[in-house]
């Protein structure tokens, strides 16, 4: 059902971020791993979801700031062509 979905997930560095991340990955879904202060914490996640055969990338955006928001929406379409689903977990 997930298999080759593109999914962003917001604040997924950590909590319960990464474990839909690598919930949806293990399910075939394509994670775009999104955060805002955490830059190493998702890289760690991309990592996981990588050495497990997901596919995985990570982005930076706070989605409190539209340009942000914006350019990461932007990224992701002229990359992907797409995008399925997003889960909105960013705590702000």
């Amino acid at each position: 059902m997930l298999k080759d979905k593109i999914i962003l997930v917001t604040g997924a560095s950590h909590g319960i971020g990464k474990a839909t991340a690598l919930f949806l990955a293990k399910h075939g879904a394509t994670i775009i791993v999104n955060y805002h202060n955490s830059k190493d914490e998702a890289q760690t996640v991309v990592d996981e979801i990588i050495k497990e055969g997901g596919r995985a990338e990570v982005i930076y955006a706070n989605v409190a700031v539209e340009a942000d928001v914006k350019a990461m929406f932007k990224y992701i379409i002229e990359n992907y062509k797409r995008l399925d689903v997003i889960v909105n977990n960013a705590g702000l």
